[in-house]
């Protein structure tokens, strides 16, 4: 084995060294060999190398085949599992700097696979040949159980060697000096020839080399190179993934390379190397950028270099030179120093050039310099048109696929098909927003579109834009000092009042009218809120706990007489010639029966109280059943005192603020007042939205009357009253 295999360390002092080369036990498979290491040796990595080294040297070892290659496979599965719980401790740091190479000889076969930054090649008849060059996957490994993804096999024959070495080999010797020292080298005497051509490298920097030599060569005391070696045969290596059968050429005499596998077959005669040798190309960023400061640090200081030796120009340079050497500035102002010597000499030479020209070639120089930024603005010239003709053909094709989109939208929402259509619009949306706004048309196309699918956004919500709501009366021309806060109606005549004063206003929305109606000495206290009794009365609730009703037949006031005890009147309704109260101090409701003029004690009407949330509600309604609006927009529902479910849908957006709830026996449907959206929401009696009206004049929406019998809603907003017209889908 002494002839077969030999393994060069350098630079390795101790255990601890950052690269090991390792030959197990020959066993049934054979004899497994093993190199590897890391680049930047970390203490914390240093447990990390031997637990790899011993999972595949177990593998191996504990093999019941006599296949080395199946033995190898089984090995580096196993190997593959260990790295992936070093990563997990270590990192992925850690698998970025391992090279190793794990090797299964057997005789004359040979099965290896590596990872990192190693190198194998086959050195046959004055060639050599690089059987596993690098590829991305050796420098970003993803994916920890493949880090050993591949085995590359094949056979020996004679007076060839498989070389295995790490990468700082080939940063200080090619592959052809590699090549002549493995090929011209005695046996024994390689370890020698390699120290002696690295000893000039830095001394912390390790280097191995293994070589693998045919196991019945006649391995001579002279040179290779001076052997007959036209009569052997051509080496056959093969490389097929784990995923497939590994399976190794058969070794006959007559075999011919045709035969082999062609995916990552050797030439069958083996002459000729590649014609970029991996090796010798291979090179990072970060040499390439070493290298070309290098060169330019050595031109700098040559172009710096005066003429005469004795010159204080000289001795200036010469403390520049030594001083660079440490600091970085000065060879900063050097190399601008360079730039202005060769831009100077340039510059004189085109003077002394121009000086002794003729001039005709002045005149030719003159008029081809002419023609030259001519053709290059005539080039700008039309790229820039290109650039034109392309933006504007990509806008028009984008306002296409925005008006394709909207079309499509139209026909989702005749078919009710709103989830489409949000789709759709959503899509066309992002189109508009990504149409260019270089121009002021331009601009102006992007706005109306914004505008168009604002409003079939709308459509999809059921929900209607009134741009120039009917303003029916401005009560603050009858009264400045006027603060309305409720609306109500009687016989198509809406009713409001001022709290302040106690004055009522009458309101035709007929004629458009208002018509101040004057409180009288009978009221005791300020109006607070107001309901509409069964008989047609305003009854108000003023600040001194009492009630007041209001005729608008007789335009009289009377007190109403009703015991409330000592609870509080948060809403009141009446209903059935009875009164409903609101007590959330209490969370219950209260009904009072009529008694003679007025109402007597009320008795609790929800079963179990209310809850927590019931209690917090804004406003109350009642047609039967009594409908309470919560501040977050939801509505509890409540028959013969018991709850019952009632759930909102297909309300986009969501209630921002709710304070008004309106409906009666009489109505189809409820009607919700969310002044911060400045929206009138529509929705049946189970829960369904059917419409919402919003307009930018809605800025301080305060109550809502409705007349469905005439498809009208009339908004109190701050001191004005407007008119809306109901979709008749309603």
């Amino acid at each position: 084995m002494a002839n077969e295999l030999e393994h060069i360390l350098l630079n390795t002092y101790d255990d601890q060294t950052p690269i090991k080369c390792i030959t197990g036990k020959t066993g049934n498979a054979g004899t497994c060999i093993i190199m590897g290491g890391f680049i930047g040796h970390g203490n914390q990595w240093g447990s990390a190398l031997p637990r790899v080294i011993d999972t595949i040297q177990k593998g191996y070892s504990d093999a019941v085949t006599n296949d080395p290659e199946a033995a190898l496979e089984r090995s580096l599965q196993s190997a593959n599992y260990t790295i992936a719980q070093i990563i997990k401790e270590f990192g992925k740091e850690w698998l970025a700097n391992f090279y190793f190479i794990g090797i299964a000889r057997k005789k004359n076969q040979v099965h290896f696979s590596r990872v990192g930054k190693m190198h194998a090649f086959l050195i046959f008849k004055n060639t050599i040949t690089d059987l596993a060059p690098l590829t991305y996957d050796d420098y970003e490994k993803t994916n920890p159980l493949k880090t050993f993804s591949s085995i590359i096999s094949g056979d020996l024959t004679p007076h060839s060697q498989l070389v295995i070495c790490t990468d700082s080999v080939l940063d200080y010797l090619s592959l052809e000096r590699l090549k002549r020292t493995v090929a011209d080298t005695v046996v024994g005497k390689r370890e020698e020839a390699f120290r002696s051509l690295l000893a000039k490298a830095p001394g912390h920097l390790p280097f191995g080399i293994a070589i693998i030599n045919h196991e019945n060569g006649d391995y001579p005391s002279r040179p290779l190179s001076a052997q007959k070696s036209s009569q052997h045969k051509p080496v056959h290596i093969t490389e097929e993934l784990h995923s497939m059968p590994l399976q190794t050429p058969p070794h006959t005499q007559d075999q011919h390379p045709s035969r082999l596998v062609p995916k990552h077959a050797i030439s069958k005669t083996f002459r000729t190397p590649p014609l970029f040798p991996t090796g010798e190309i291979k090179q990072t960023l970060t040499q390439i950028l070493s290298r070309l400061w290098t060169k330019w640090c050595f031109f700098i200081k040559d172009i710096n270099r005066p003429k005469s030796a004795t010159s204080v120009r000289q001795r200036s340079y010469l403390s520049l030179k030594n001083a660079s050497k440490k600091n970085i500035l000065i060879l900063i102002l050097q190399s601008i120093s360079a730039i202005g010597i060769i831009t100077g000499r340039g510059l004189t030479s085109a003077r002394s050039w121009w000086k002794h020209a003729a001039r005709i070639t002045k005149l030719l120089l003159t008029f081809a310099c002419i023609l030259l930024i001519l053709f290059l603005f005539n080039l700008s010239r039309t790229h820039r048109s290109q650039i034109k003709e392309k933006d504007i053909e990509t806008y028009n094709q984008t306002l296409e696929m925005i008006q394709s989109l909207q079309d499509r939208t139209t026909s989702a929402l005749l078919y009710s098909d709103n989830a489409k259509a949000e789709e759709l619009l959503e899509e066309a949306h992002q189109l508009v927003q990504s149409l260019p706004t270089d121009t002021q048309s331009r601009s102006e196309k992007q706005a109306m579109l914004l505008e168009q699918i604002t409003t079939q956004l709308n459509k999809t919500k059921n929900l209607s834009t009134i741009t120039d709501p009917l303003l029916v009366v401005d009560l603050e021309i009858a009264d400045t000092s006027i603060n309305p806060k409720q609306l109500l109606t009687i016989q198509r005549i809406l009713y409001t009042y001022s709290s302040a004063t106690n004055t009522l206003f009458a309101i035709n929305p007929a004629e458009k009218s208002a018509t101040r109606i004057q409180a009288t000495p009978a009221i005791t206290g300020f109006f607070e809120q107001a309901s509409v009794s069964d008989t047609g009365m305003l009854v108000f609730y003023h600040n001194n706990n009492g009630f007041i009703a209001f005729d608008p037949k007789t335009q009289t006031y009377n007190a109403l007489p009703i015991d409330i005890g000592d609870g509080t009147v948060d809403r009141f309704l009446l209903y059935q010639k009875k009164f409903y109260r609101f007590d959330s101090a209490r969370k219950q409701i209260y009904r009072h029966n009529a008694t003679g003029d007025g109402f007597g004690p009320g008795t609790p009407w929800v079963t179990d109280g209310l809850s927590q949330d019931s209690a917090q509600a804004r406003d109350i309604a009642i047609d039967g059943s009594i409908y309470l609006l919560l501040p977050s927009g939801n509505i509890i529902k409540y028959l013969s005192g018991k709850p019952e479910t009632f759930v909102l849908s297909k309300i986009d957006p969501w209630f921002s603020s709710p304070t008004r709830i309106v409906t009666n026996a009489d109505m189809k449907n409820i009607y919700i007042l969310d002044p911060q959206s400045k929206r009138l929401v529509v929705i049946t009696k189970s829960g369904e939205v059917i419409n919402q009206y919003t307009s930018n004049v809605f800025d301080d929406l305060r109550d809502v009357v409705i007349d469905e019998s005439k498809q009208m809603a009339y908004l109190l907003n701050n001191k004005k009253i407007y008119a809306i017209a109901l979709s008749s889908q309603q």
